[in-house]
């Protein structure tokens, strides 16, 4: 035990070398503001609110989490990547760290927990974009955090038995949800993984009826069953009660229902329609989207729109538009779909990512599907335990994330960097696996492992 403080801050001082190592390296993407969170940044620090940049009108095609952090952030106003890299540091150490604490709380030791830190770490998608103004790093932070909670709340559920007290279940349960509302308004997926995670409660609460419980339960049982259902909701209940804010402001300011964005519509044509089945799915090599060819897809959206008698600037009414042309072309055309689908999947997994703002040198591209290849193969080995179910209950939920992920984004446009958020679950079931390559004797392995074994 005497070894892990000195490995554990070698890891913190790795993560924190790293990210500066790409901030000096690339000091000018900071300022490149690709999704304009820095100018939503800057209105709200206006007492604007969140309005569009260009619009100067209330908006929710951008999830508004991010803008806000940036806002807050101490000495945003005076030096804003500055602000962001200081941002971007705390976060990436921070992910580090609560990586480490989600790998115990699925029953990880001491040493299998430090080797699941590390590989987030080094990360390469991280490292990347902590040098960007985007939201892949406060995103895999705030998801990671919520996930401790949520496994946590996962376990006591399982534990309690059918005629327990469950006031204790509740402050996890809210806290769950909270976190993973919080994480929501970072990136929309997360509605997605809690409705994944509140099937998974539902059903943990139906399984466990306790030592001695009758198959068949009597009125008295069927209300405690009724109310156990009430309990394992808390997480998705608190959730939308934290969501409610923004969507209680689209409500009045848009006059719909907006539970995440007005940018689904389009990033789900962006991937569906006739001319990217054209120059992408039915190229020999699926070749990347040509950009001449996307500016083209574009005005002629836009000048559908129009013609379809959608109001310009009214963002909703886009939406529904770009959601009817994707549904028309993924019925028109269900072979391109599954194509395209596949092609998504490969791009979320690719050994070696297009990054944005210049690529990779290839000794370092050479390097990321070495890294990336050997993770894969470690996650395959996690994923056949998980069929022969010789793996914890514990990381079930964290598979289930991995899901609700690979769900939205084999149907939505989707490139490499959509699976960062979700690097330190996949560090952590890799880091599951290491046991046979020298870490069974971690003293607190065995024990942990027994505790998730009944889940």
């Amino acid at each position: 035990m005497k070894f892990q403080l000195p490995v554990f801050a070698l890891i913190l001082t790795l993560a924190v070398a790293a990210r500066l190592g790409i901030l000096l390296k690339r000091p000018a993407d900071l300022a490149t503001d690709p999704d304009g969170y820095i100018a939503h940044a800057a209105l709200i620090a206006e007492g604007k609110g969140f309005v569009g940049p260009s619009t100067m009108r209330p908006t929710a095609f951008r999830p508004p989490g991010f803008a806000y952090l940036i806002a807050w952030w101490p000495g945003s106003a005076s030096d804003v990547a500055r602000s962001i890299a200081m941002m971007h540091i705390a976060a990436g150490v921070a992910t580090v760290l609560l990586t480490r604490q989600l790998a115990e709380e699925v029953g990880l030791g001491p040493l299998s927990s430090s080797v699941a830190a590390a590989i987030i770490a080094v990360d390469p998608l991280l490292i990347r974009y902590t040098a960007l103004p985007m939201t892949e790093v406060t995103s895999g932070l705030s998801l990671t955090a919520a996930l401790i909670v949520l496994v946590r709340f996962r376990k006591q559920l399982a534990k309690a038995s059918i005629d327990a007290c469950y006031s204790h279940l509740l402050p996890t349960g809210a806290a769950a949800g909270v976190l993973l509302g919080l994480s929501t308004l970072i990136r929309p997926v997360g509605l997605a993984a809690g409705g994944l995670l509140t099937l998974d409660f539902l059903l943990v609460m139906l399984r466990s009826r306790g030592p001695g419980q009758s198959s068949a339960p009597d009125a008295s049982v069927r209300g405690r069953l009724l109310l156990r259902s009430g309990i394992a909701l808390i997480p998705a209940t608190t959730m939308m009660l934290t969501l409610s804010p923004w969507i209680i402001r689209n409500w009045l300011e848009l006059q719909s229902f907006v539970p995440a964005t007005t940018h689904g519509g389009y990033t789900l044509a962006l991937g569906n329609n006739p001319d990217y089945y054209a120059d992408v799915v039915r190229k020999p090599g699926h070749p990347p989207w040509d950009g001449a060819r996307l500016d083209a897809w574009q005005q002629k959206m836009t000048a559908a729109a129009r013609q379809a008698g959608v109001p310009e600037g009214d963002e909703v009414a886009n939406d529904q538009f770009m959601y009817q042309r994707a549904k028309q072309a993924i019925t028109d055309h269900p072979q391109d779909f599954i194509v395209a689908c596949w092609l998504r999947i490969r791009s979320f997994w690719a050994l070696s990512p297009a990054l944005p703002v210049g690529g990779l040198p290839a000794f370092l591209s050479l390097l990321c599907q070495f890294w990336y290849g050997g993770l894969w193969l470690l996650l395959c080995t996690a994923a056949i335990g998980l069929i022969r179910k010789s793996t914890t209950g514990a990381t079930f939920g964290l598979w289930l994330t991995i899901l609700a992920f690979q769900i939205v984004h084999s149907i939505y446009w989707t490139d490499t960097r959509m699976r960062a958020p979700v690097m330190p679950v996949i560090a952590v079931i890799a880091a599951s696996t290491l046991k046979p390559f020298g870490l069974k004797n971690d003293p607190s392995e065995t024990s942990s492992a027994q505790k998730g074994n009944g889940l």
